[in-house]
């Protein structure tokens, strides 16, 4: 039997500290950081991956991923 399970993340690159402290960093710099900080939101509100995809890859088409986040944000989970 055949298993469909995908988690997606919006974070890249992160680290644990040995004291717990969790710390990212953003290769393309604070414009990527704050579209990730809206796409892990949203990715927690949705209730199924293919909503999730869907989401990331609306996202991800956009000219300014950090604006579009925003704005499919309000859209996703307005369907939820």
């Amino acid at each position: 039997m055949t298993s469909n399970c995908m988690y997606v993340s919006s974070v890249g690159k992160w680290e644990v500290s040995d004291e717990g402290d969790v710390s990212f960093t953003c290769q393309h710099g604070p414009r990527e950081c704050t579209g990730n900080l809206y796409q892990a939101c949203l990715l927690d509100k949705l209730d199924d991956n293919e909503k999730e995809v869907d989401a990331v890859t609306c996202i991800m088409d956009a000219t300014f991923p950090d604006v579009a986040t925003e704005s499919v944000s309000v859209v996703a989970v307005s369907r939820t």
